[in-house]
């Protein structure tokens, strides 16, 4: 459940940039993510979304 919240709140975002920006940063109830997940990592995340 936790990762389909967390997903839900990527989608929203409304370009690539965004959601790079939120997965590093977090953003209300999601984590961020930045230091945790490598540049490439977070990219296949936004490329995914």
């Amino acid at each position: 459940m936790v990762i389909m919240v967390l997903v839900y709140r990527l989608v929203i975002a409304s370009n690539k940039d965004e959601v790079i920006a939120r997965v590093k940063a977090g953003g209300e109830t999601m984590p961020a993510f930045e230091g945790t997940l490598t540049e490439e990592e977070i990219n296949d995340v936004a490329e995914h979304i």
